[in-house]
């Protein structure tokens, strides 16, 4: 089934470069393609490495075994430890099944949640050292990493998305309606405690046009 492999490279002109968690969109429409069968998928991954995709975007195009065996909801991580534990599993079976509950979710950052879950609780079986790093999917962690990376960059540019009731304009013009020789009410202190918590930069264009100080002031 080397065609198979090719007529996608084709389709979608994936390269070496193409992100891991793009081509995992891609991984059950190809198990369709190859069914299950050991030699197709095989020669299919083959195929792959010869068109110059890496090793690990060929892992996530063709699992160790297709994504999708392992119902959501119906094998939880405890059932799966309860597996391991009963049958005794070694590293090669449990990194098939790591592969399969890291891959089966929405996105790597859930995949690498469920991963790192799976791992503490094997660690809490006592399970030994090669068994623990069995759990382990470098590709899965790799894209968690890089989406969180990126979620932190766009919160620090972004900032906090606050309601537009206490942006600037409505703040001022509040507070430039606001009578302050009557006691303030609650919602006068709040946009005045805002005020002062804004940057300098935001502040100078701030100002309150009726506020006359009295003498008793």
């Amino acid at each position: 089934m080397a065609k198979v492999a090719t007529d996608f490279i084709k389709r979608y002109k994936w390269t070496f470069e193409t992100l891991l968690s793009e081509l995992a969109q891609y991984t059950k429409e190809i198990s369709k393609s190859l069914k299950n069968d050991r030699k197709v998928r095989s020669n299919a991954k083959t195929r792959f490495r010869v068109l110059k995709l890496t090793k690990e975007q060929v892992e996530v195009l063709i699992p160790i075994r297709p994504t999708g065996k392992r119902k959501e909801g119906k094998d939880t991580v405890d059932k799966i430890i309860q597996e391991i534990v009963e049958n005794d599993y070694q590293s090669e079976k449990i990194k098939q099944i790591s592969y399969d509950l890291g891959s089966s979710t929405p996105n790597p950052v859930t995949g690498g949640s469920r991963l790192t879950l799976l791992r503490k609780k094997l660690r809490n079986r006592g399970a030994d050292h090669l068994k623990k790093e069995a759990t382990k999917i470098p590709h899965i962690t790799t894209e968690s990493n890089k989406i969180q990376a990126r979620r932190l960059v766009l919160e620090k540019f972004e900032g906090v998305d606050w309601p537009e009731h206490f942006f600037l304009e409505p703040v001022q013009e509040r507070l430039e309606k606001c009578d302050f020789s009557l006691s303030p009410s609650k919602e006068d202190l709040v946009d005045v405690m805002i005020m002062l918590c804004m940057r300098p930069a935001d502040v100078a264009g701030l100002c309150i046009d009726r506020y006359e100080a009295s003498d008793e002031i």
